[in-house]
């Protein structure tokens, strides 16, 4: 049995149709954030380990998915209370 695997002798074409339509989300890097935010990239550290920033490890490194960056920004947000 063969694998069915893209290569130069064995087109993307005879992939499966799921990993041919496969998304993969922009990915960011800390300082991407970080400059995006306006704050430190050890901000953006704090955040990860407090479980308030999602984050994918590649190997050891950090990324971000744009979705959860702005969707961590959304969580942020404050509607001003307006007293009586």
């Amino acid at each position: 049995m063969t694998a069915n695997v893209a290569s130069a002798d064995r087109p993307a074409a005879i992939l499966p149709r799921a990993l041919n339509t496969l998304e993969v989300p922009r990915l960011l890097t800390p300082a991407q954030v970080a400059e995006r935010l306006a704050v430190s990239r050890s901000a953006i550290y704090a955040w990860v380990r407090a479980g308030h920033l999602p984050a994918i490890y590649v190997g050891r490194l950090p990324r971000f998915a744009e979705a959860d960056v702005l969707q961590f920004i959304d969580s942020r947000r404050r509607t001003p209370q307006v007293s009586p």
